[in-house]
């Protein structure tokens, strides 16, 4: 039962700085739902990162906002990402080291990007982007081993 966090810098082709939130996550990890800040958007297509015909929609960074690392399989993440600003709207992709992708669009409440699926073992990619592109939006994603309510 563990959380590990840290925070990486990255650079991006202009030189701008971007910061993706690692953690680690194992079974019954507390507090649950474990919840972070972040800043979706960017100019990049997260069909083009999602490397697949995967239809995932919206805009991010060339960097992952967060990298999640799940030190031993977890039966069900349900990961949603929200934001106060109802003029908004959020998108997600997360890939995984072993190329899966899932995106997220309106899935939870009809209007937040929501994966709920079983993780393996691994490393696992997330992007929060915008339905437009060059849009920066303040979010929470939440990371819960139990649907969200």
């Amino acid at each position: 039962m563990a959380i590990a966090l840290a925070i990486v810098f990255c650079l991006l082709g202009g030189g701008l700085p971007a910061v993706s939130q690692v953690v680690t996550l194992s079974r019954n990890f507390r507090p649950d739902p474990l919840q972070m800040e972040g800043k979706a958007g960017g100019e990049v297509s997260l069909a083009n990162l999602a490397g697949s015909a995967s239809g995932c929609r919206g805009y991010g960074q060339g960097a992952p906002n967060h990298v999640l690392t799940i030190s031993e399989s977890l039966p069900v993440l349900d990961i949603v990402a929200f934001t106060r600003d109802v003029n908004q709207d959020l998108t997600m992709l997360i890939k995984g080291s072993g190329g899966a992708v899932w995106c997220g669009d309106d899935e939870y409440r009809n209007r937040s990007p929501r994966v709920s699926v079983r993780l393996p073992k691994g490393t696992y990619q997330v992007w929060v982007g915008t339905g437009d592109p060059g849009r920066s939006v303040d979010y929470t994603l939440s990371i819960s081993e139990t649907p969200h309510k």
